[in-house]
């Protein structure tokens, strides 16, 4: 039997915008809002140019709560484009995709829906011949894998149980960091599934650190995350690069670091400096954290500022948050509002909460010490 070949997708999300701060060129601006489409065509240009016996897609396809019919619609035409070449498409999703399929769009009839209501199993062939049948690992509508049997297989080790996921297809938040894309995976009959990572998402997000001491100048800053972004490891298709900076430290610099006009002019500089020929480089976001130890100024050992200071830093030393246990325990598990938490926490950073509250403490107190004068 030949290699039987198909690719996995993940999370696609469709037509849901990236949670990002921040003006861009119209172009730029473009490529940003459009990214989880874009993502979504180029699986479809890697099923077709790879001859894949079959699309697998897993989570949701698209967010109800955003409205439109653009997401539903992406899913409708790259269906049909695969639909051209006789490639067969099984989608595993939770209910409440389904529940809230736009009315008037109709799904393509040889697109296969795996779960509760729908199909339990699909055969996959080509030119009248059975290649696999494929199934969903997992209890009921929650998706843990997939099951891909080979055609003439008569015993179990011809049966591959694949629960390696992809992860989203388009990085939609800030914590979503590194090359996203979907799974190419080959079963030989004789040695078993090969996964290759294939990425296709035209937007990247990364979280780049950096200290400074009080002889920091301008330039060792500029210099450190321009270098920090050139060893990031470029991958095909990416085009903007939504960076997160994150500067710890103390002194002259990093006071500075914290007035917006000195901070844009700063940021301008690091995108004139061009660290990534071909990708336009986007801050995303600039975090102060103090370094641990440090004290605000005006501020000694013995008062409640410098003791207020040290209880920030304790607190925030492990900031990880539990409703990830919680959210998975409960009713709204896979389903929309699973997504909205996911949103917020990826643009909480507990970091930049103890800076505004350290900052917001030096007004209180010095104001408290004016008082008592």
């Amino acid at each position: 039997m030949d290699t039987f070949r198909c690719i996995h997708a993940s999370r696609l999300l469709l037509d849901h915008q990236l949670h990002v701060a921040g003006e861009f060129e119209p172009a730029v601006r473009k490529i940003v809002e459009d990214a989880a489409l874009t993502a979504f065509d180029r699986v479809i240009d890697e099923a077709l140019l790879r001859e894949v016996d079959c699309l697998l897609i897993s989570g949701d396809c698209f967010d109800p709560g955003d409205g439109g019919l653009r997401g539903p619609a992406a899913l409708v035409r790259g269906i049909g484009r695969l639909a051209e070449r006789d490639t067969a498409v099984i989608v595993h999703s939770s209910p409440h995709l389904w529940s809230n399929w736009p009315a008037g769009l109709r799904w393509p009839p040889h697109a296969h829906r795996l779960g509760i209501g729908f199909e339990t199993s699909v055969s996959i062939t080509r030119e009248g011949k059975l290649l696999a049948t494929i199934s969903a690992d997992g209890h009921g509508d929650r998706h843990a894998g997939w099951q891909i049997r080979l055609a003439e297989a008569a015993d179990e080790g011809r049966t591959f149980h694949l629960t390696d996921d992809p992860g989203p297809l388009q990085g939609l938040r800030a914590d979503e960091t590194g090359p996203h894309g979907c799974s190419l995976i080959e079963i030989d009959p004789a040695t078993g599934p090969r996964q290759t990572r294939v990425p296709v998402a035209p937007v990247r997000w990364e979280h780049c650190a950096a200290a400074v001491a009080t002889d920091s100048t301008r330039d060792d800053l500029l210099q450190e995350l321009a270098s920090q972004l050139e060893q990031f490891p470029r991958y095909t298709g990416e085009e903007v690069r939504l960076v997160t900076w994150t500067v710890s430290g103390y002194g002259p610099l990093w006071e500075r670091l914290a007035q917006p006009g000195f901070q844009n002019d700063f940021l301008d500089e690091l995108t004139l400096l061009n660290p990534l020929s071909g990708v336009t480089v986007q801050t995303h976001a600039l975090q102060l954290h103090a370094a641990p130890g440090s004290h605000w100024p005006h501020s000694t050992t013995e008062d409640l500022g410098a003791d207020f200071a040290v209880r920030l830093d304790e607190r925030f030393a492990r900031h990880d948050s539990p409703w990830r246990e919680y959210l998975a325990d409960s009713a709204l598990h896979d389903g929309p509002w699973e997504v909205k938490f996911e949103t917020l926490s990826g643009e909480l950073d507990a970091g930049e909460l103890a800076y505004d509250a350290r900052r917001l403490a030096m007004h209180w107190f010095a104001a408290q010490e004016e008082l008592s004068s």
